[in-house]
């Protein structure tokens, strides 16, 4: 089963320096702060407001160290010969329901780069 997951950078009244991981929830269903997006922090099982372009989903998949992936990381790939490639942009593509790898304009789906042997690498997080 796929495990349901975000992470989101806290905004800055709630003084927290590190990002949250959780549910996430609009604003509309709970009157808690003036913060349109909010996440339930597994690790308090508070509910923390936060950037809203900071938010991004768990893929499922994880990175040669192991590390979990979200929307909007930056990934490095290593062709299955070692050399580097071009750092990618990991996006959710509504027209093909699926994660892909954004580089210069190209996207290719980033299940295709694992399966041929690309070894990925979290370089930023978003």
């Amino acid at each position: 089963m796929k495990e349901i997951l975000f992470r989101g950078t806290p905004t800055k009244e709630t003084k927290l320096n590190k990002p949250v991981f959780g549910h996430y929830c609009k604003q509309s269903a709970f009157k808690f702060s003036n913060c349109e997006h909010l996440i339930c922090d597994i690790k308090s099982n508070q509910l923390v407001p936060v950037i809203g372009d900071t938010i991004g989903q768990y893929i499922g998949l994880k990175d040669c160290k192991w590390n979990k992936i979200f929307e909007g990381d930056r990934l490095i790939g290593h062709d299955p010969d070692g050399m580097k490639i071009k750092p990618f942009l990991v996006e959710y593509n509504e027209k093909h329901s699926g994660y892909f790898l954004e580089t210069c304009g190209d996207f290719f789906p980033i299940g295709y780069a694992i399966e041929i042997g690309f070894v990925l690498e979290i370089i930023k997080e978003k």
